[in-house]
């Protein structure tokens, strides 16, 4: 259940928090991916992709030293009312694992990325209980987390026209481009239950989410999706760029 996912921030040994941490991944992994997963043994020996994940006031300091041989993403985001500080550590091990996975469709790279963030997934829902958000205001939140991240091209970042990144990728460098940080959304959306889809505009991706907002979206498949835009801060849910308004909206499935 939720408090028991929730658990791991109540703790404070470096091995208490491995351990909740693998069962909360356990426990929402099973929820959320194939029923090949939900069937495998708890008992088995935990993954070497276990990242750490919280989320502070942006004055505020980690309470976890960075370990050595990981990765650590540290840095601040803003809401239109308040601001945060996103510690994430991601084991380099894990990294280099990540980085020679395949390039994947935009769907695939979600779907797979959905595993590998589910401890950022839950510092979101922690969030959401602490400062009382409704389901909206947290996917919102969320689109603000993707917007900070800085905008670079894959010509700048990785010497390739197009390049797309794993979430775990984009967390690591720092930096992505508009479908690597679509991708990162999506994957936590997804997490946390939100009815997702990927929007592509001509030479663009966005995200779409179902739910009870305002302003401009799309039908698919019965339902409706507000469009999303991660690209620079600013945009909320669905609030639609100026360029992009004659464009032919593209939907991407996830699941």
């Amino acid at each position: 259940d939720e408090t028991g996912l929730l658990r791991i921030f109540q703790l404070i040994t470096p091995t208490q928090i491995f351990r909740q941490q693998i069962t909360a991944e356990e426990q929402l992994i099973a929820e959320k991916q194939p029923e090949q997963l939900q069937s495998a043994p708890v008992s088995q020996p935990p993954p070497i992709k276990l990242i750490w994940a919280e989320i502070i006031p942006a004055d505020k300091q980690p309470i976890k030293p960075q370990p050595q041989m990981n990765l650590r993403y540290n840095a601040k985001f803003s809401t239109p009312t308040k601001s945060y500080r996103v510690i994430i550590d991601i084991p380099t091990e894990f990294f280099a694992e990540v980085k020679k996975r395949d390039r994947k469709d935009f769907d695939e790279l979600v779907k797979i990325s959905q595993s590998d963030i589910v401890p950022l997934s839950i510092a979101f829902k922690q969030l959401q209980k602490t400062e009382n958000y409704s389901n909206e205001q947290l996917a919102n939140v969320i689109l603000n987390f993707a917007q900070s991240i800085p905008y670079i091209k894959d010509k700048v970042s990785v010497g390739m026209e197009d390049y797309h990144n794993y979430a775990i990728e984009t967390l690591a460098s720092g930096i992505g481009d508009c479908e690597d940080k679509s991708i990162l959304m999506a994957a936590i959306t997804e997490n946390l239950g939100y009815d997702t889809i990927l929007v592509n505009p001509y030479g663009h991706i966005a995200v779409g989410i179902a739910g009870d907002f305002k302003g401009y979206g799309i039908d698919y498949q019965g339902k409706h999706y507000y469009y999303a835009e991660t690209t620079t801060p600013g945009w909320q849910i669905g609030e639609l760029r100026a360029d992009l308004t004659d464009k032919e909206m593209n939907v991407i499935p996830i699941s």
